[in-house]
């Protein structure tokens, strides 16, 4: 689909919303830590706090405003995580360090994916910088559309 998709399971509800021109995505990669997704799903509790739950719910609708917006103080508020974050950043915590030193320099960041990369959106006069050893900035940018497959005959 490309650009920004809303997955609704149990539905098959697909919606995909235009992400705004200046979102600058930078993905925070670790070359020696490695964390497999099992062992971070493991982690989680099998229950979560209804707060918490709420609070999640509340902070994706406003993601998906920020990112369709621009308006990045918002995403710097809507970027964090009651359920996953505390979990995951802990197996690694050299991802809780890199998470804290981010957005106390107001860039809005969070886990990418199960972790430990970490996925940040640098905006003008906030830059991600230098980085420690062993980690390296990948900066994919937003694709509008989705996988094109072309055959030749």
């Amino acid at each position: 689909y490309g650009g920004l998709t809303v997955f609704a399971p149990g539905s098959g509800y697909v919606h995909r919303f235009e992400p705004h021109p200046e979102l600058d995505p930078v993905v925070l990669v670790p070359d020696r830590h490695r964390l497999a997704t099992a062992d971070a799903r493991e982690a989680l509790s099998a229950s979560v706090d209804r707060r918490d739950a709420v609070f999640n719910i509340g902070h994706a609708a406003l993601a998906l405003m920020a990112f369709t917006e621009g308006d990045m103080d918002l995403l710097l508020v809507a970027l964090h995580d009651r359920l996953h974050e505390s979990v995951r950043s802990a197996m690694v915590p050299e991802t809780a360090a890199i998470l804290d030193d981010l957005r106390r320099r107001q860039l809005a960041a969070c886990l990418s994916g199960a972790g430990p990369s970490v996925l940040a959106f640098e905006r003008r006069g906030h830059l991600v910088g230098d980085l420690p050893d062993g980690w390296r900035a990948i900066r994919p940018g937003v694709r509008s559309s989705g996988v094109e497959v072309s055959i030749d005959a």
